[in-house]
């Protein structure tokens, strides 16, 4: 059994890096880009060679490539749909507040 060479970032034991909002300014944003990027390398690498074989990703930064793409969209798309379901969930509580207030919604007008 091969071991992973890397260790690959646990989550984090300080509640405020776990959160569901992106707190971090552009400049950070930016900095951080090439450590995530780094991070999706040494995954990709060890795990090609994990299954396919030492050596194997060296031998074909194509699918290093890939395995890279495809880890960032799937992060981008975990992302995307967090906050997707955070809004719906705002829009569904306001909405259930304003049907508090108002009896047939179309006579009302919004008390958000």
């Amino acid at each position: 059994m091969t071991i992973m060479k890397e260790p690959y970032l646990p989550p984090s034991p300080h509640p405020q890096f776990n959160g569901t909002t992106i707190e971090a300014g552009n400049g950070t944003l930016l900095r951080q880009a090439p450590m995530t990027a780094n991070e999706y390398l040494l995954s990709a690498i060890d795990h090609v060679d994990l299954k396919l074989g030492t050596g194997y990703a060296a031998k074909h930064p194509e699918l290093i490539a890939a395995f890279m793409q495809a880890s960032a969209i799937d992060l981008g798309t975990a992302v995307i749909a967090r906050a997707i379901e955070s809004l719906s969930n705002s829009l569904a509580a306001a909405i259930t507040r304003t049907g508090e207030h108002c009896a047939p919604i179309i006579h009302c007008k919004a008390k958000l």
